[in-house]
């Protein structure tokens, strides 16, 4: 499997709009069993879309519109660092008291600050923003079982409150 990023090419011409407006619509370049997995959208605006997608081994990529072909390793870095660029990394105490009741965290969070050292309980009742990377946010995360995606999940979540 191939490792590609991409943007759009004119529909009709298969011209990269990196090159020049697609006076005909956008679509995909023309990579025989390409797949989209994701967008660059922490970026934007930017001068042409950047998506990212895979295509078998034997697909040829030296076509308009394919803006490089990447190791896998290095493609879910990219996709990890775009995926983590997306979460707030702060939101309002309110929003995040209000997404942990959502989903029914709100009480089991509340009992383990309760039981935290007496510094981490001030910081809770006093806080007016809860920081994605707060020390004992992340020291209680393994302790309740929270895994980073749900995380990063009620902040995405939380920031639209």
């Amino acid at each position: 499997m191939k490792y590609l990023k991409f943007t759009y090419v004119d529909a009709i011409t298969g011209i990269s709009i990196a090159a020049e407006p697609a006076m005909n619509g956008p679509k995909f370049p023309a990579v025989p069993g390409l797949e989209f997995a994701w967008a660059r959208e922490s970026q934007y605006p930017t001068p042409v879309p950047q998506f990212f997608g895979t295509c078998p081994d034997d697909s040829p990529t030296q076509v308009d519109g394919v803006l490089g072909v990447f190791l896998q390793s290095d493609w879910e870095q990219m996709q990890r660092d775009e995926m983590r660029a997306r979460v707030p990394q702060t939101i309002s105490k309110r929003q995040a008291e209000r997404v942990l009741h959502a989903d029914g965290w709100l009480e089991r969070v509340e009992a383990a600050i309760a039981t935290a050292p007496m510094e981490v309980q001030i910081d809770w009742r006093g806080a007016k923003d809860v920081d994605r990377y707060w020390p004992a946010l992340l020291a209680m995360q393994p302790a309740l079982g929270i895994p980073d995606a749900q995380l990063d999940d009620w902040f995405i979540r939380g920031s639209k409150l």
